[in-house]
């Protein structure tokens, strides 16, 4: 692989992971433009680069997460209510509940889900389908709460709506999300702000996980270096990018792409 092609996959991952616009399908047409094979082991590559994205945009809310829960467990310190909502220690165990369907699903049935869902039209489906959810979402969500204000069912809610990720590619595991918080009435910015806090242990699992799938022999070191931090500086954009959009703006502009991007990947594969 040259570092040219790991540079543009790298941007392909960083701007679209964190987007509700699926970067499974965008790194599939990648791919297929460039006369590529997609390889497990740079793909393994790149959620290493999203990863770096989350730690260094989020790390103050996990500092503050981790100390105040610390300090609740060890002190009994009482969780401090002037604190952000966001960086609170009372998140931490909704966030660990939150992770563990898509834990589950992930790490038994994985590798059968990539067999059995990875083809471009089942990518193409997930982008309409889970696009009009999004939609809908958008249309009937109250969009009132914050963080602050989340209950147990719903981080249960959202955490089972992740599942949906890694059962469908294509889905958008932000996007799926994002939706299940606008069901559940939180706000655009708290919807989108929790997805990103609870992606971090599934992203850190991934990771750990895929990394046995990284051979320099296949991709070589330079690729690899260059792929990491193309999908970490503009994942780190597209989140910012993200959370400042949604506190003005609807999803539907997402959604309308999805459909578009869909219609690509189809004219893709049925007319090469």
């Amino acid at each position: 692989m040259s570092i040219l092609h790991a540079i543009i996959l790298g941007a392909v991952q960083g701007l679209t992971e964190f987007i509700p616009v699926s970067s499974t399908g965008h790194l599939v047409i990648a791919h297929q433009l460039m006369g590529m094979q997609q390889s497990k082991s740079f793909d393994a590559a790149l959620h290493l680069g999203t990863l770096l994205a989350l730690v260094i945009f989020f790390w103050r809310d996990w500092v503050g997460i981790l100390s105040s829960f610390v300090a609740h467990i060890s002190k009994r310190r009482p969780y401090d209510k002037d604190a952000d909502a966001g960086a609170s220690g009372r998140l931490f165990v909704p966030i660990v509940v939150g992770c563990i369907p898509a834990a589950i699903v992930g790490a038994k049935w994985g590798e059968a889900i990539d067999k059995s869902f990875s083809t471009w039209y089942v990518v193409a489906a997930a982008l309409v389908v889970f696009g009009l959810v999004m939609l809908l979402g958008e249309r009937m969500g109250k969009k009132q709460r914050d963080i602050g204000c989340m209950t147990y069912a719903d981080y249960l809610s959202i955490g089972i709506a992740q599942v949906l990720a890694v059962v469908f590619p294509g889905a958008s595991r932000s996007g799926v999300t994002i939706a299940a918080g606008l069901f559940r009435g939180l706000s655009r910015e708290a919807a989108a702000r929790f997805s990103f806090l609870l992606s971090m242990p599934v992203v850190l699992g991934a990771g750990v996980f895929e990394a046995g799938h990284i051979d320099f022999k296949v991709m070589g070191l330079a690729p690899f270096v260059c792929g990491v931090l193309s999908a970490a500086v503009l994942g780190y954009a597209s989140i910012g990018f993200l959370l400042r959009f949604l506190r003005t703006r609807p999803v539907t502009v997402f959604v309308l792409y999805r459909i578009c991007l869909a219609a690509v990947l189809v004219a893709v594969f049925m007319y090469r």
